[in-house]
């Protein structure tokens, strides 16, 4: 059961009033309660104490004792009491050593005892009756086998009160404080285990003592969760055959979880030629950044670059990387993406991977992003699903497409525009004879009916070019 702190009482009856001023608020309000208890009118004032009491007092009946208010606090904190209400004026003058409560009120200590005590078992009787839902909830779905994260959001649906599981080590709520709960603002955050933190809230003053509560069971489920997820996590030939068919978008939900990936983190697909470019890669990309190896894709080596932690933005020391790397090794990238877009980051460091094959694009590290390397073809690519790059393609290349089924002449193309129309540089490009290379323009004018050595034609061939090889044909 959740413990009862001052602040809970003075969320829930608001007419009591604190007046403390020179003490640490925040350490008073924290103080444990049990039960209220009403100083008598004759002697002994108290019943024994076992600690942790509220005890309610009208500063007459002291004094009707020969006590002073601030002997009779002394008393009391020394006997482990954790506040004291005083009754009727306002008595901030006197210099007290507990935290105490004013509560304007013509009522009888008893009266107010018998008041606050019902508020409390009200109130642990909630407390018992919504932590016994919610472990009920969260035993079913452990049982069913629920993630951590699916954990977090049955805890968040069941008690109505934000979660959020945070699977970062050093997030700045936590300020690698160790202890496993605590409260930062408006909330109240919870160590689940290594380097994970289910963060609760924001929370209104009433809820604190329910969310100790449920911080407390569901992050034991989480903790369960997480430790059994560690457990099954595919490892060896197994782990790298899972990261595969989750890169190209094959695995069953919930496959991310399973390999250790997180939610809030950042990723880049990585494509090379040798699995020593890509751990050379994730090397230089710094401590922190978490590389996981796949299976070959499309016969690259495959991995994914996570950088852990609220969303921190991808950096990749490029230059370093390119130094690194050995004599022909490349290294193709995808752009930064969240944990929903490896699929989809996976298609885009293939289609990079081929630009750096085929020479298009300068390597030896090409990251999808990179406008100044990928330039006019990223555009394309964007457009490889819209009607209107087929149809553009087809209107400049539709006749030569049929008669060029060897490429040649799409090839000889390329090279004129790439060498910007120069006749003998391209010749020599392709190692043909510069008749040979007048011979398959004059031809491929014919068969498209535009000149290719008109300049005005030359950006619409360019890009009718590389949108046929992108779309499969070229």
């Amino acid at each position: 059961m959740a413990e009862i702190i001052l602040a809970d009482l003075m969320a829930w009856m608001p007419t009591l009033r604190p007046l403390w001023q020179d003490n640490d608020d925040r350490a008073w309000s924290a103080r444990t309660i049990s039960w209220a208890v009403a100083a008598r009118t004759e002697t002994p004032l108290l019943p024994a104490l076992r600690g942790g009491e509220i005890i309610v007092v009208s500063p007459r009946t002291v004094a009707d004792q020969g006590l002073e208010i601030g002997e009779f606090a002394a008393h009391l904190g020394r006997s482990g009491c954790a506040a004291m209400v005083l009754l009727g004026g306002d008595s901030a003058s006197v210099p007290i050593d507990i935290p105490w409560l004013e509560l304007a009120s013509n009522s009888r200590p008893s009266a107010v005892e018998g008041e606050i005590n019902r508020l409390l078992t009200e109130q642990r009787g909630l407390l018992y009756s919504r932590g016994t839902d919610l472990g009920r909830a969260l035993l079913g779905a452990l049982t069913e086998g629920a993630t951590p994260t699916a954990i977090a959001a049955l805890g968040a649906t069941t008690t109505g009160i934000p979660m959020v599981l945070e699977e970062t080590a050093g997030s700045p709520m936590c300020g690698g404080d160790d202890a496993r709960q605590r409260e930062v603002g408006t909330h109240l955050v919870v160590a689940v285990g290594a380097g994970a933190w289910l963060r609760l809230g924001p929370l209104p003053p009433a809820s604190r003592a329910f969310a100790a509560l449920a911080g407390e069971r569901v992050g034991e489920a989480v903790e369960t969760a997480l430790r059994r997820a560690d457990l099954l996590k595919p490892r060896g030939k197994a782990r790298a055959s899972a990261m595969r068919s989750l890169l190209l978008g094959e695995a069953l939900p919930g496959a991310a979880a399973a390999l250790g990936m997180t939610a809030n983190s950042n990723f880049r697909v990585a494509l090379a030629d040798a699995r020593a470019s890509i751990r050379e890669a994730g090397r230089l990309a710094g401590a922190a950044v978490l590389l996981h190896e796949a299976d070959l894709i499309t016969g690259h080596v495959a991995a994914v670059l996570e950088w852990p932690g609220s969303r921190r933005p991808t950096t990749l020391p490029f230059e370093r990387v390119a130094s690194a790397l050995g004599e022909g090794s490349w290294l193709a990238l995808s752009e930064e993406v969240g944990l929903g877009g490896l699929a989809d980051a996976t298609a885009q460091a293939r289609f990079v991977a081929s630009l750096v094959a085929r020479g298009e694009v300068a390597g030896p590290v090409v990251a999808f992003d990179a406008m100044d390397r990928v330039g006019v073809h990223r555009l394309l690519y964007l457009l490889r699903d819209d009607p209107e790059l087929a149809r553009f393609v087809e209107t400049w290349l539709a006749a030569l497409r049929q008669e060029d089924g060897r490429g040649v002449l799409r090839d000889t193309l390329r090279s004129y525009l790439a060498a910007g129309g120069a006749g003998v540089e391209t010749a020599a490009r392709l190692g043909i004879h510069r008749n040979t290379l007048a011979y398959r323009l004059r031809r491929i004018a014919a068969l498209t009916g535009r000149d290719p050595t008109d300049p005005k034609h030359w950006l619409a061939y360019g890009l009718a070019l590389a949108g046929d090889r992108l779309l499969g044909s070229g």
